[in-house]
């Protein structure tokens, strides 16, 4: 096809001006990669719709198509202490009964696990799951795109702005882990709990086991923390003017019309408090509503952003470099990240890459149904006409640097 093409046209160049040769193998390693990418999500596709008209049309429930997993060599954090094959026979075990979007989900390890080899040298990679924070998160990356001219095809963001009262250095958060553990607002305001490894047994929210459906808390309420976020951004105050509230019900039925877990943004009790509706609401148990990010920090700054930990966030002593890629036989457990968002903003230092269990919040384009490029077209809709000026927004995020 047109990658192929373009690889015999940009190695033929190759011959002719080899002044270009740096140049062009970058450009010729790039295509590659993007080449095994579309063949693996392509095949994963078929696959998947293949057996999905097989469980139509059988009435033994026996699987009968194997889960593909592709590899390729080359180190790998993940792969640390695992070999190729055992990584694969990880994959399709925590996938066999996950029914024919297993494939899918396959391709995305397999992608991941190929990300983790091209930045290993650089990059310290971890792996944050979740669900009920979808929408937060595609908010949160939509009024990013506003103020810093982001493309659509930014992910999710975790956090944007540094909230009054968070804690804004590592020691800090390691000092309330501690006393507090991680379910402190405090912690919570730049905190993410993150996985090592996609292999990691040894974390709250193993990447293979949450995958398909996410990992979520449920001792928080998401509403609130949209509208809150939403007060702080949005014009809601003046004659005519939408409340935020109002503008979060707005962008929860968007969000609900694009199949995203929004049952954790529904309110209980009192008049006229927003429902969410039924379907809507077992989403997270009986649709694909599994998200992650994967997020690779630069090895020398590594340690100002993460630091291993056991459960509730309590640290383990050492860095995390040490902890990722020489303790133990192989890496492992959980870590806790404190993203600071002009850091995690700036692609020198931080990259992130967006996976979701179900195909379509993988699709860009705007014209199809329940799409990621359809659900940020309609965020925008609702958001652009209410966001505050750039300049005001710039100056609310309270933007500091890392301490």
């Amino acid at each position: 096809g047109f990658i192929d093409a373009q690889i015999c046209h940009l190695e033929r160049r190759l011959l002719l001006a080899p002044c270009l040769e740096e140049s062009l193998h970058s450009e010729i390693k790039s295509l590659r990669r993007t080449q095994f990418l579309v063949e693996g999500e392509r095949e994963a596709a078929e696959t998947a719709v293949q057996s999905a008209l097989f469980e139509v049309a059988d009435t033994t429930g026996q699987q009968v198509t194997q889960i593909g997993v592709r590899i390729r060599q080359g180190a790998s954090q993940s792969l640390r202490g695992h070999s190729i094959g055992a990584a694969v026979a990880l994959i399709r075990g925590a996938l066999a009964q996950s029914g024919p979007w297993a494939h899918y989900a396959a391709f995305q390890f397999s992608t991941m696990l190929q990300r983790e080899q091209e930045l290993h040298q650089d990059f310290v990679c971890f792996y944050h799951s979740y669900s009920f924070a979808s929408l937060l998160y595609e908010v949160h990356a939509e009024v990013a795109r506003q103020i810093f001219d982001l493309p659509d095809s930014c992910p999710p963001l975790p956090r944007l702005s540094v909230p009054e009262g968070a804690l804004t250095d590592l020691k800090s958060l390691q000092n309330i882990a501690l006393l507090s553990q991680d379910h402190s607002a405090g912690f919570r305001a730049l905190g993410l709990s993150t996985s090592c490894s996609i292999f990691a047994s040894g974390s709250e929210a193993p990447p293979l086991s949450c995958f398909m459906s996410g990992y979520s808390c449920t001792d928080l309420s998401f509403h609130s923390l949209l509208v809150m976020f939403l007060k702080q951004y949005c014009q809601c105050a003046g004659k005519g003017s939408k409340s935020a509230k109002t503008i979060a019900d707005e962008l929860v039925e968007i969000a609900e019309r694009h199949k995203l877990p929004t049952s954790a943004y529904g309110e209980s009790g009192g008049a006229g408090k927003r429902k969410v509706r039924k379907s809507a609401a077992l989403a997270a148990t009986s649709e694909l509503s599994g998200y992650m990010l994967q997020i690779f920090v630069r090895r020398d700054i590594v340690e100002t952003f993460a630091y291993p930990s056991h459960a509730m966030g309590v640290p383990i002593p050492g860095g995390i470099a040490d902890y990722t890629m020489v303790s133990g036989s192989k890496a492992d457990g959980q870590a806790r990240v404190l993203f600071h968002p002009p850091t995690f903003l700036d692609s020198s230092k931080v990259q992130m890459f967006h996976y979701c269990a179900r195909p379509l919040q993988s699709c860009m384009s705007a014209t199809v149904p329940e799409s990621r490029g359809s659900l940020i077209k309609q965020l925008r809709r609702v958001l652009r006409p209410v966001l505050k000026r750039r300049g005001e927004i710039c100056s609310s995020l309270q933007l500091g640097p890392a301490a």
